[in-house]
Formats: structure tokens, sequence, C-alpha cells
């Protein structure tokens, strides 16, 4: 097996012909410079305890072979040491006191105990047969451990490195099958790794195979113990005993899960009509009766609109902060173990200010951990909060989920991992391929400077500026967490793109770009799929709003939409009868609408503007609608109408003369002069 994969990426050296005082202290200082060690041992003869031989686990292989070419042949003292590297160890094949050990340990220690004793009719023995009726009832207790992990699929794994993540125990792992998750377990005050891990396979045929190939393999310098782990115990609420809420409340509840977890009642970046409301009140300086009062007309669409505003801002604020939102508009992303967004935020109000709504979140999820960072933009209700462990965030996501946080319940959903843009900034000698378009570009005189202090505005900016020998500054606009400055030169525009990219402001390091000089309709990251694009097969100039609340009308569609681009037509279809539901609302209209534009850039800019509007409540799902005016469209309308024309309905008249006739009873004349007669 010198040759074998296990040996070649083997990270365990064994240590023979050593000196007679050797310790583990002075074996582990005489090879930690050659990479990290997590494990070292040294075995010794029973009975005259000389030392037979040692082993020393490092991080990586590597740094074994290191380790076997730097000291096999050196002497430790008088000693001459032989370093080579550890054969894998083999699973040990279990003799038959090992098959009744593993069948007693199935058993449980009192009915260990009780199978001792004589037997006993006395009620303490109806007592306690009463406790195992639980144990007997759990259907894994008699199980075998292949058959356990089958149907778990979850291994437990000791002997791990205390520095050892979850992301290299999910490669070392990998290779047997897919893995859905890996947890490892760490103490609440000093967050060290517990030296244990729990790995949940998607297959139990996988688990099954890691649990007979992956135990006493090398995983890091250590040979990992791998058992079959306990199922999990899924906590359900008992809502019949006391103290819990009541039926209604356990269906409005699930309700809420469900519309959670629903896009079309849903978005990521949801500003409620409430927020939206309050915020555009105190901006314009202005009672909020006067935007969602009794006399006030289109109060629904004033509020989408100013919601619309809110997440433009919200956006462009965590794009500021390094975090992409297009990211939660694309469907099948890989989330992240850490960042938890944070919706349906409650709005300030007279007794609580915004800070101090914020301050007490951070009070609610650092509880469960050290969070790292918190980005909320103003007036927004959502929140996205990235934990320093992974095991801390999913603590407080299990725990906090629709928690009452205000009188309002918190909707959390992980973040996915493409939401931390992977910006890398550039040197001087390493310019961009855009940046070297915008210097030779005579036209290019504005910069964006991104990374700024929240504190900084245009006069610390300039003052900033001149200290960095900024020439010819003619205009300078500070937004939250980053500025724009115009100069009059181009020649001075690049001078302070190369002083200004990568310099430091405080404790932040800026990174700077040439500003476009038109704004882009789309915002699509190389190799990524435009969502907002038009499929083919569909109208590029036509879109269809889905889910459009009974309570609004074609005016409030039209008002809502002409506001961001040119509508030529609306249609909302109309229900032939105003049917009436459950909860008094009448059903004017389908629930959906078609909107008309001029052209197919604005139906796109107003895709993609009100991709996250909220009308009276309910989430507008916009798509393109399908082009009618195609061949194969146009024929199959054609065929549809056809075959619906001669469809022939009976009236009550009808079925009564029908019923008539069969009865023997003659038909008046007036009957027939109705319309009711043989040629129908």
């Amino acid at each position: 097996k010198e040759n074998s994969p296990e040996t070649v990426n083997m990270s365990r050296i064994r240590v023979t012909q050593l000196p007679a005082s050797i310790t583990q202290q002075k074996l582990q200082s005489f090879f930690e410079s050659c990479g990290v060690i997590t494990h070292c041992s040294v075995l010794r003869v029973r009975d005259s305890n000389k030392p037979r031989m040692a082993f020393v686990g490092f991080k990586d292989s590597n740094c074994a072979d290191q380790a076997i070419k730097k000291f096999n042949g050196t002497f430790m003292g008088s000693a001459k040491l032989l370093v080579e590297k550890a054969k894998p160890v083999e699973a040990k094949k279990k003799t038959a006191t090992e098959k009744k050990q593993e069948d007693l340990s199935a058993m449980s220690d009192m009915d260990y105990l009780r199978s001792l004793q004589p037997e006993d009719t006395s009620e303490s023995k109806k007592a306690s047969t009463k406790k195992t009726e639980t144990s007997e009832a759990d259907p894994f207790a008699k199980m075998s451990p292949e058959e356990l992990v089958k149907n778990t699929a979850r291994l437990f794994v000791t002997n791990i490195p205390y520095t050892a993540t979850t992301d290299e125990l999910e490669e070392h792992f990998q290779h047997f099958g897919p893995i859905g998750q890996v947890v490892v377990p760490r103490t609440v005050d000093t967050k060290v790794s517990k030296g244990v891990a729990f790995v949940q396979f998607v297959n139990g045929e996988d688990a099954a195979k890691a649990l007979k190939d992956a135990t006493f393999s090398n995983f890091q310098g250590r040979l990992i113990n791998v058992t079959a782990a306990t199922p999990l115990k899924k906590r359900e609420l008992d809502w019949d005993a006391p103290g819990t809420s009541s039926y209604k409340r356990k269906q409005l509840l699930e309700q809420q899960k469900k519309m959670a977890a629903n896009p079309a009642s849903w978005s990521s970046v949801f500003i409620s009509d409430d927020t939206a409301a309050t915020t555009l009140a105190e901006k314009l300086d202005i009672n909020k009766e006067e935007i969602v009062g009794k006399d006030v007309q289109d109060a629904a669409v004033k509020t989408a609109i100013a919601a619309v505003a809110l997440q433009d801002q919200a956006k462009e604020l965590f794009s500021a902060e390094g975090y992409d939102l297009t990211v939660l508009d694309q469907k099948g992303q890989i989330r992240s173990d850490r960042i938890i967004i944070v919706k349906n935020l409650p709005p300030a109000g007279k007794s609580k200010s915004r800070n101090n709504i914020l301050d007490d979140l951070l009070k609610l999820f650092r509880v469960h951990g050290d969070v790292s960072r918190v980005v909320s933009p103003p007036g927004s209700a959502i929140a996205l909060l990235e934990f320093v462990d992974a095991d801390d965030a999913k603590r407080a996501f299990t725990k906090l989920g629709f928690y009452m946080f205000n009188e309002v319940p918190l909707y959390l959903e992980w973040a996915p991992k493409g939401v931390v843009k992977q910006q890398k900034l550039s040197t001087v000698a390493q310019v961009s391929e855009a940046a070297q378009k915008a210097i030779e570009d005579e036209d290019a005189n504005t910069l964006m400077v991104k990374g700024i202090t929240f504190g900084t505005n245009e006069i610390s900016a300039a003052e900033y500026l001149r200290e960095q020998k900024c020439s010819d500054v003619r205009a300078i606009t500070v937004k939250k967490g980053y500025m724009f400055v115009e100069f009059e030169k181009h020649r001075s525009c690049v001078s302070a793109y190369r002083s200004l990219n990568g310099a430091k402001m405080g404790e932040q390091t800026l990174l700077v770009e040439f500003a476009k000089q038109k704004k882009q309709a789309s915002n699509v990251q190389p190799g990524s799929v435009d969502v907002h694009a038009c499929p083919k097969g569909h109208n590029p100039t036509k879109l269809v709003v889905r889910n459009v609340p009974f309570e609004a009308t074609q005016k409030d569609i039209e008002k809502l939409f002409s506001t961001f681009a040119h509508v030529k037509k609306i249609r909302l279809p109309k229900r032939q009868d105003a049917s009436v539901s459950a909860t008094n609302v009448k059903k004017p209209h389908r629930g959906f609408a078609f909107v008309d534009f001029m052209t197919a850039e604005e139906a796109k800019q107003a895709k993609m503007t009100l991709a996250n509007a909220h009308l009276w409540g309910r989430h507008l799902v916009l798509e393109y609608a399908q082009d009618d005016q195609s061949v194969s469209a146009v024929t199959e309308k054609t065929k549809r109408k056809s075959l619906a024309d001669p469809v022939y309905k009976e009236t009550k008249r009808q079925k009564g003369t029908l019923k008539a006739a069969s009865l023997g009873l003659g038909v008046k004349k007036k009957d027939e002069d109705e319309g009711i007669g043989e040629g129908d």
C-alpha cells in the first residue's frame, strides 16, 4: 500500500529509534518547525517503559513530506531517527465478545439490571415497565448501526482537531456522496470546538459507506472515529397543553409560514405600507394622515410608489456595504450558513426610533452568538445579520423564527452565498480593463469612491482629497457609504484614480471606479443569467401582472406603472359575475392585468423597478406576456374559438320544454316563437 492514495495523502508520520529520554512535549517541539501539529503520541513498552515508536500528525500532507525529508536519518541526541509515513489503519473485525457487547449496549442500564434480578410481581415492576414503554416504542432502538445509518443518514465523528471547520469536514466526506449538513458543536463561553462533529448525508446508502470506510481514516493528522448518530427529534408544540396558543393562532401561524415561503406573497426586500407611509411623511415633514387618510384618494398607489423608492435606496446601501441583493431574485442559489435575512421589521414610531429598534434586534440575536455585522437601511423592513460562527447562526435561526418582536413576527431566511460581493481591490500596478478604457476616454472625469466612512460629508471629503493631493476638483456628492468626485480635467481624474484606489480612509480601504456616463438598464454580472430579460416566444413590450388585489382598479394599475414608464394600454379582465368571497371582498376582476408599454426598454425597466412592489399588501408578480401575434398562437386561438362557438347550452325554458315533450304534453306556440323550436 505504499503507492495507494491513502498513503500518498497521509499526513501522519511514524518515528522509530527514539532516545530513551524522549517525551511527548520534546517530540512536538522537535517537529513543529514543519507545520501545524494536530496529534502527537509516544508508545512505550509495557514492562520497561522504553519508547517503542511515536506518531506525529500534521494538518497537511505536504508538512508530513517536509518532516520526512528534513528529519529522516538525523540525530536526536545520540539516537538516529527513522521517519516514515504511517500506514493506513484498517478497521478490526468484530469478535464474538464485541458482538455480545454491542447486543448489551442496545439495552438500557435498567433493562440489564432488571434481567439479573429475579421475577418480581410487585407494583414497582409495573411502574418500571411503564417507563420502558417509550424506549420499546422507539423503532431505532433495536437496529444495528448499519441499519440505523441507512435510515437516518447521520454520522457522529469524534477525535477531530479542534481547529477543524465545517468546510474541511465536508470536503473530507463529500467523496462518499452528497452531504446535506455538517455541524461542529462548540462551547457556549469560549466558542471552541468540542472535538466532535455531526455529518448529515442526503442518502442513507452513502452514509453507510462512509461508516464502513471512514472509520479510523486520516483527517488532518488524526485518526477519526465514525459511529452512527441518533436521529434528531422533531420538537412539536402541544397545542392542547395549558398555557399554549389557541387553535386559531396555530392556523394563523401555519398560514404565515406558507406565505413566507411563497414568492408570490412575499419578497426579500419587502417594506410594509405602514413603514413606507411613515418614512415618506417624515421626509416630506407632513402628517401621515395626509398620505393614508380616509379622504385621501389613491393611498395604496402612493404607498406602493414610496415603498419602491425605499427599496431602491436599500439596494444602494446594501451595494455600498458589499452586499448584492440582485441574487435574491435568482432561483436555485446555494444558501449561506452565517448570513441571515431578517424581514418584517416593525416601523419606527413615537415610542421607539429606528436606532432603538436595531439595538433591540442586536440584543435579541447576540444572545445566541457574536454578530459581526448588521446592515439595515433607514425606513426598511429588512436587515442582514452576519454571524461570526455558523453554529451560532443556526441556533439563532432555529430559536427566533417567527419570534414576536415588538408585536410583529420576524421572518428569517438564509441569504444566498452570492449576496456578498467578491471584489478585489486593484493596485496602482494592476489596472482593470474597464479602468484602462476609461483612462483612454477623455470624457471620463468623474470617480465613484466606495468604502468611505459614514461620518464623511462634503467638507471632510474635500480635506481628505487635498491630503491625497487631488487637484481640479469641481464637485463632490456624498452618499451613504460612497461618493462621486467630479474633476475639471481628465488628466486630474486619472491621477486621482491612481492615488485613491486602495488608499486608507481611517480604517476603511477605498475602492475607486470611473463613474458611468450613462446608467445601464440592468446590472448583470458576467456569467450570470439576466432574470429580467424577455424569454423566447414572449412579447418584450407587454407584461402580465399577477396577484393583483381585488380592491385595486385599472386606474390604480395605470398610475403605478405610468410613474416609471410610458404606458400604452392597460387591460384588467373582469369577471362576468362579481362574486363575493368568504371575507366579504368583492371580486370585480380575475386577479391579473396586462400592461402594454411603448418600447421594450421601458417594459424591462418597469419589471426591474417594480419586481418587489406591493399593492394593497399583495406582492405583484410581473412576467412577460406570451406573444399572441405569432402564427402558432393565432392558429390555436382561432381553433379554440371555433370549438367554443357551436357549444349548445340548454336554458331553463328549454329543459322544461324537453321535459314536457317527454311526458307527452303539448308545447305552446309562444315557446316556438321565442326561439325554442326544432331549429334550435
